[in-house]
């Protein structure tokens, strides 16, 4: 009877139900590896296309967002356009270069032009005097240069991350050189020619800043300080007239720093946009995953949102950025590339307010300067000075209110407050560093004192 139900062929016994049992093992064996097969073979490409297409959607929409704005989005829409050689000022400055030192001015025209007043009194005058004669004919290549209506020096911008500005060193030595003539000029009585070296600084950082790169724009601020700190040290030494004042008070009151600085921003996200598009025409394993289709949009958005923030005071982009910082840190892990080397500006974009916050002080210096040839004092309050000069006078970048003003003895000290938001009773950390003494605590950057200052004695 169990033979009959056991079927034909097959046997009830101990070697059938051994066949059945080997029968069900390779059948547990090969299913799984028939799904997985035909998850390799259909599901996980079509996956991956879909990702791909999605991800491609999101990319183009943000590409076509950025060009419908006017904004670039190739290595080739942030090239500068070519700029005829008798116009073009980078011609002469590079004249003007061939006659400085190739590794710099010594330590004796930088403690010249030193803030400490210790290191400024140990300069030697005839040493600067023998620089200047040295580089006379680089001066007057750098006052014709920075005359002329353009700029664009030879600079590889098709190398994208891999550029880079030889020529920005050099126009630091330089802006020095025009620096010291300035400050000897005023010591010797000459303002006029003072005022003219600075404003010749000026307009080199202007020049600058036509290069849209962070690079330059850092380099034009840090022109724009020495300018600016040695117009305030030349006021010390000679007096300006209300004439004086008014000549320099007019390209001061005319200098934009935010629209480069949106310009170099929007040139950063380009060149980050270029990566993208290397990585994939180079034929790198990116191609056959999804990471890059993954990444590239979560980058865009944030450079979306990093672009937008430099068109803000950093008092109120603040907040963004920091959150911008902590979101680039914390980016999923297939998000590989901008984990790895996205940048947050939020530091350049506290530069850029703290050059603006020197310009506005420099042109309420002008006008104190004004208002004391008219009145035979300084004043009380700012008040007093908008009443009497009629100059538009800016606020405190930072504070949204206007900067602060004292007297001290027969002048006065104007100061901004600076990026840490903090009144820090006029001490700038240059000073602090300069006053600290073994033994005291050692404060990190953003607990010392930060003010911008700028201090007449008389």
């Amino acid at each position: 009877m169990s033979s009959q139900l056991a079927g034909p062929g097959i046997s009830s016994g101990p070697a059938g139900g051994a066949r059945r049992g080997r029968r069900r093992r390779w059948l547990w064996l090969v299913v799984p590896l028939a799904v997985i097969g035909v998850l390799v073979a259909v599901v996980i490409p079509a996956g991956q296309r879909a990702i791909d297409v999605l991800s491609g959607r999101q990319v183009e929409r943000e590409i076509e967002r950025i060009k419908a704005q006017g904004e670039p989005v190739t290595i080739r829409d942030i090239i500068p356009p070519p700029v005829p050689d008798d116009q073009n000022a980078a011609v002469l400055y590079q004249k003007a270069f061939a006659y400085l030192p190739q590794s710099g001015f010594d330590d004796n025209l930088r403690a010249f032009l030193s803030r400490d007043p210790v290191e400024e009194a140990k300069a030697s005058r005839q040493s600067v005097k023998a620089d200047l004669a040295m580089c006379a004919p680089a001066i007057r290549f750098l006052e014709e240069a920075s005359r002329r209506p353009a700029c664009r020096f030879p600079v590889q911008w098709e190398k994208g991350f891999d550029v880079t500005f030889p020529h920005l060193p050099k126009v630091g030595n330089a802006v020095c050189l025009l620096a010291a003539r300035a400050l000897l000029s005023a010591e010797h009585g000459d303002p006029q020619s003072a005022l003219e070296d600075i404003a010749t600084i000026l307009r080199i950082a202007d020049h600058v800043a036509a290069e849209p790169s962070i690079t330059a724009q850092l380099v034009r601020w840090s022109c724009q300080s020495i300018a600016l700190n040695s117009l305030n040290r030349c006021m010390h030494a000679s007096p300006l007239s209300p004439a004086d004042c008014e000549s320099l008070h007019a390209p001061l009151s005319a200098v934009d720093e935010t629209r480069s600085f949106v310009r170099a921003m929007q040139a950063q996200r380009a060149t980050w946009v270029s990566v993208y598009s290397r990585m994939r025409a180079g034929g790198a394993w990116w191609r056959d995953t999804v990471i890059l289709n993954l990444d590239e949009p979560i980058a865009l958005r944030a450079w979306g949102r990093q672009v937008a923030l430099s068109r803000r005071p950093f008092s109120d982009a603040k907040e963004g950025l920091d959150a911008l910082c902590r979101e680039a840190r914390e980016l999923p892990r297939y998000a590989a590339v901008s984990k790895l080397i996205f940048p947050c500006f939020a530091r350049a974009s506290a530069s850029r307010d703290r050059a603006m916050a020197r310009i506005g002080l420099a042109q309420w210096g002008l006008a104190l300067r004004v208002y004391q040839v008219k009145m035979g004092r300084y004043p009380d309050s700012l008040d007093e000075v908008r009443n009497v000069v009629g100059w538009k006078l800016p606020g405190d970048v930072f504070s949204g209110k206007d900067l602060v003003y004292r007297r001290e003895g027969r002048g006065y000290l104007l100061y901004s407050i600076g990026e840490n938001f903090r009144d820090d009773v006029g001490m700038d950390n240059e000073s602090w560093q300069r006053q600290w003494k073994p033994g005291k605590p050692w404060l990190p950057k953003d607990k010392r004192p930060d003010d911008i200052i700028w201090r007449m004695p008389r």
